[in-house]
């Protein structure tokens, strides 16, 4: 079976499958992500600002560079992937909460709101927000 991926991340099993060739579709909803570039990068782009499940050694990982803001659950990367037109720099954050690990970019201005944006809600297909449905997992 070939196998098309977006993103290098964990699939859930119950991907359907679609098309002629029998491909496996990769809802990126149901993926929990070994790197968070570039679907944090898409997301961004396409204005559909939200936190992804990443591993927990992505966390680690991303947590070795140097930070910005550094909380007990979360902490800010110092280099910014981008500059706003305001001047204000976007960069990776990343959040721990309940047991499960998150990335999203953030402007540096934003860093108080991380605890005020909903994480999706792991393993069980919906986060609090109805209109950013994930599906069963």
């Amino acid at each position: 079976m070939e196998v098309r991926a977006l993103q290098v991340g964990r699939v859930q099993s119950n991907c359907r499958y679609v098309g002629n060739d029998r491909s496996v579709e990769f809802c990126r909803a149901h993926m929990i992500f070994e790197w968070p570039h570039p679907q944090i990068d898409q997301d961004w782009d396409s204005g559909d600002h939200q936190w992804r499940e990443i591993t927990p050694l992505a966390y680690c990982e991303l947590k070795k560079l140097p930070l910005r803001y550094e909380a007990d659950d979360a902490f800010m990367q110092t280099e910014p992937v981008d500059i706003l037109p305001d001047g204000d720099g976007l960069y990776v954050c990343c959040k721990r909460e309940s047991g499960f690990y998150f990335a999203r970019l953030l402007p540096a201005s934003d860093w108080w709101k991380r605890n005020h944006l909903l994480v999706p809600v792991p393993k069980t297909g919906v986060d609090p927000l109805p209109n950013s449905f994930k599906g069963t997992f």
